[in-house]
């Protein structure tokens, strides 16, 4: 029973769902009272039968009414029934509401005790932190008075340096280093004042006396073996350049040459690929970045076979790979990594000059890309199989070379590594094997895409080798057309005999074998005369020839320029035979007076041979319509060609878009070929006779040209046969470019991810480099020549002042002292020795062997019997053997 409320007070408010749940009971008691009989009913009255149907009017209305009230009474029950279920719906939903109301509160009571708990253990740090205070109150207010006096000190020390600053010829000091080490401000001041050409050993001095110029003193002097690290840790920083944007480009070429210095083979190594603008605070690749071409190393080989090239290749790339995956900026970067698959992968093509030994190199890595190719699809096929179907699969294989091997007892007689080799080799076999099915599955964009591998030649050896091919017709022509060839130009060992089988006096004698040689061993014609000029007026060795002297009367008579210099055909500079000819004809007159004054300035007048042979030749028609030809062809070939391949604005040309220019060459020859008053004629125009329609590079060589050309007899027929010549060579060396080809049938995507220079400068011009800085600098290293020609070449410096951060740099130097105590230079010189030691065994043993089989012959000979031929008839068959 509800217990009553006590007088006066008021009644409790319930709650929301309080609230419902009692109007809900309220309703179902009222249902209740309106659908059931009171609990002690009176007792019903007999119902009354109801009437029967009649034809009385009064009944029918009795039971009309009967039926009324029945169906008011069904449609009441119904309501109602309707209401009950309304109320028990609204019951389950009062109740329902209930208890996620008392689920919330619950929670609520849950986190409040929770909180409550974490409030009560920090309010317990709290007073054990107050305590200890309390406690250290004491501390407090000591470390207070010290700190008044420091700030007391330090306010001090402010008002003397203050006071210092003050006087006249004060000066502030600085520190190079911290904790013992130089700081990375320092370290790159030092790289930088060695780039720009300071020696290591005065760099120290020379950043003491920069600072004290500023009233700034240092008193610690960087010494040379410190500024060499600091140089060294550029190479370091160009390898994890590299690597990082070698790991950035969807494709790269790379290039090489070579050639020796000291009697040592030396090979530059290249990579040309899209790199970011990190001087304009570029980080990765964005559209507008552009192509470069990046100095990887100059290494030395044991010599200058496919084998060693590719060998050097491999070790480069391996110091690369290792460096950058080691870095802080790779483990960094998205590009957390770069191997020699990834290397291969990415390599798109090769651009090398025409030499055998470079096409062999690039075929090797054709083949060797197609392999990795293979392995790489491999792979993936094999990780995407079921386990159970991969073991199955390695079981049954491992099966099939157990078998092969002699079976598991000769297995197992097998060493680990032995039998870690065959595995190895097994599961490089399965890979192929299943990369090459999933290579024949794909379709053919997709196979010609991992295919492209393309190799472009060198522009500018397209041209030397051009000019050369004419030469040699143009020499093959007097005697074709058995017209006076140009004069002979023998060497001063060969030149008496030369003369004497020339004397017109034992003309139709047979020459003698000493004579004959002397000729045949002697030469002719407008390059042997550049050359003869180059050697007597701009000689590669300083203390021989005119040099100077030469150029005082040549800048007297004509007012060059004090830089003018004969073209340097004494080092073989690409075109310089052909500017030597022209040369020589602009400035003829003098040339003739100058060796006269020559021959007469001497303390005995006469001439050395090689005078008197450019004095002959100078005098000689033959060799003067020669080098007539070389000069027009340079003008209207050679210096167009050069301008649009490597002239101004043309470094980011790519070499396999030049395809229509070396056309349009081959066709220029053939147009003078038909037609070579387009040359020679008094009115021939620069528009149609050069190969781009631009002026004359030396208008001045041409008019020399014009004037010598009413004496030149053969002109037309040697500029013919020099042109026929060099256009078989055009031919030859443009054979990439044919219709057809790599190159021909390769999209606008695939050239842009196999651009390559248009020339091979970077790598000739590395090696020549290397030559001067040993030149300069004998005691030098291969690595500290390496580390400063990156720093150059790369944009190292920017990189790093871009992208590194201070983990980066504790990282180079790092290594860096690692390569600097490492003994490279000392390991390269013993394995160059040891190679030589052992091609000597070699080339020893294989004498001592032919040697042995030579004597064993004799031996053998020696004991042969001989027989008489009365004898034979008797001898028998066991005699004979």
């Amino acid at each position: 029973m509800p217990r009553a409320r006590t007088f006066g007070s008021k009644a409790k408010q319930k709650s929301e769902p309080q609230q419902r749940v009692w109007e809900a009971a309220q309703i179902a008691r009222h249902a209740n009272k309106e659908n059931y009989p009171p609990v002690n009913p009176q007792k019903p009255r007999p119902a009354k039968p109801l009437p029967l149907c009649t034809n009385n009017p009064s009944q029918s209305r009795t039971l009309i009414n009967y039926k009324t009230r029945c169906e008011s009474q069904r449609k009441a029950l119904k309501r109602n029934h309707d209401k009950k279920l309304a109320s028990e719906a609204k019951v389950k939903e009062n109740e329902a509401t209930y208890a996620r109301a008392v689920h919330k509160y619950e929670l609520r009571i849950a986190q409040l005790q929770t909180e409550n708990g974490i409030l009560q253990k920090r309010i317990d740090e709290l007073d054990s932190r107050l305590k200890d205070a309390f406690t250290d109150s004491q501390q407090y207010r000591q470390r207070i008075q010290n700190l008044r006096k420091c700030i007391k000190r330090f306010s001090a020390a402010v008002k003397s340096a203050a006071d210092y600053s003050k006087r006249p010829n004060a000066k502030q000091r600085m520190k190079l280093t911290l904790k013992g080490a130089y700081t990375r401000q320092a370290r790159d001041l030092a790289r930088r004042l060695f780039i720009s050409g300071c020696a290591p050993e005065k760099i120290g001095e020379l950043i003491q006396y920069t600072a004290a110029s500023f009233g700034v003193t240092i008193s610690t002097r960087m010494s040379a073996r410190t500024v060499r690290r600091c140089v060294l840790e550029t190479l370091v920083s160009s390898d994890v350049q590299i690597g990082y944007e070698m790991a950035t480009a969807e494709g790269f070429t790379i290039s090489q040459d070579s050639t020796s210095n000291r009697s040592i083979n030396y090979q530059a190594h290249h990579v040309a690929l899209r790199v970011p603008d990190y001087s304009a605070g570029q980080k990765e690749l964005n559209p507008a970045s552009k192509h470069a071409v990046r100095l990887l190393r100059v290494a030395s080989t044991v010599d200058h076979s496919c084998e060693e090239s590719v060998k050097s290749w491999f070790t480069i790339m391996k110091e690369i790979q290792d460096t950058y995956n080691e870095s802080p900026l790779a483990q960094h970067s998205r590009h957390s990594t770069f191997t020699l698959r990834d290397f291969a992968l990415k390599l798109k093509g090769m651009n090398t000059d025409h030499a055998s030994t470079e096409k062999a190199v690039a075929d090797w890595f054709r083949d060797w890309k197609n392999s990795e190719v293979f392995q790489d699809l491999g792979e993936s096929e094999l990780l995407s199989k079921d386990l159970p179907e991969l073991i199955h699969l390695l079981n049954q294989r491992k099966a099939t070379l157990v078998s092969q091997l002699g079976g598991a007892e000769a297995w197992s007689k097998l060493d680990q590594v032995t039998q870690s080799t065959h595995e190895a080799d097994l599961l490089k076999k399965l890979n192929e094997e299943i990369g090459r099915d999933v290579y024949e599955s794909l379709p053919v964009e997709k196979r010609k895409a991992l295919d492209l591998f393309i190799w472009a030649g060198c522009c500018m050896h397209k041209d030397q080798n051009s000019f050369k091919g004419g030469a040699e017709e143009m020499g093959r022509f007097w005697e074709e057309n058995g017209i006076d060839a140009p004069i002979l130009l023998a060497n001063k060992f060969n030149a008496a005999k030369v003369r004497e089988a020339l004397d017109p006096s034992k003309r139709g004698q047979p020459l003698s074998d000493e004579e004959a040689a002397a000729i045949e061993a002697s030469t002719r014609g407008g390059i042997k005369t550049t050359a003869l000029a180059g050697t007597l007026f701009n000689n590669k060795d300083d203390k021989k020839g005119y040099h100077d002297t030469h150029l005082n009367h040549l800048t007297a008579k004509y007012g060059l320029k004090a830089s003018h210099r004969f073209p340097d055909t004494s080092n073989v500079r690409f075109n310089t035979y052909a500017e030597g000819a022209g040369e020589l004809l602009k400035y003829l007159d003098f040339y003739l007076e100058f060796l006269d004054l020559v021959k007469w300035r001497k303390s005995r007048p006469g001439w050395t041979n090689i005078e008197l042979n450019l004095n002959n030749a100078l005098h000689d028609t033959p060799t003067l319509t020669e080098l007539a030809v070389m000069v027009l062809y340079a003008q209207a070939i050679t210096h167009p060609y050069l301008r649009m391949v490597r002239g101004p604005g043309t470094e980011q040309t790519n070499v396999l878009d030049l395809g229509p220019l070396h056309l349009q060459v081959r066709n220029h020859c053939q147009a003078v070929i038909d037609d070579p008053d387009l040359l020679i004629s008094d009115d021939a125009m620069f528009e149609i006779a050069t190969l781009d329609g631009k002026p004359w590079e030396d208008l001045d060589a041409v008019v020399a040209v014009r004037k010598l050309q009413g004496s030149l007899t053969h002109l037309p027929q040697a500029l013919v046969a020099f042109f026929k010549g060099a256009l078989a060579t055009w031919i030859r060396f443009s054979a990439e470019f044919a219709p057809g080809g790599l190159i021909d049938e390769a999209g606008a995507t695939e050239r842009e991810l196999a651009w390559m220079p248009s020339t091979n400068d970077t790598n000739e011009g590395a090696l020549g480099s290397y030559r001067v800085y040993m030149r300069n600098k004998p005691s030098s290293t291969l690595l500290n020549y390496n580390a400063h020609a990156v720093a150059q070449k790369n944009d190292t410096i920017t990189f790093m002042d871009s992208i590194f951060t201070e983990d980066d740099y504790q990282y180079i130097r790092k290594v860096a002292r690692r390569w600097d105590a490492s003994g490279l230079e000392r390991k390269r010189r013993e394995a160059q020795a040891a190679f030589e030691r052992r091609l000597a065994e070699m080339k020893r043993a294989k004498a001592d062997e032919i040697q042995r089989r030579l004597l064993e012959r004799q031996q053998r000979l020696s004991n042969v019997k001989f027989v008489k031929t009365e004898d034979v008839p008797n001898l028998k068959v066991p005699k004979l053997d």
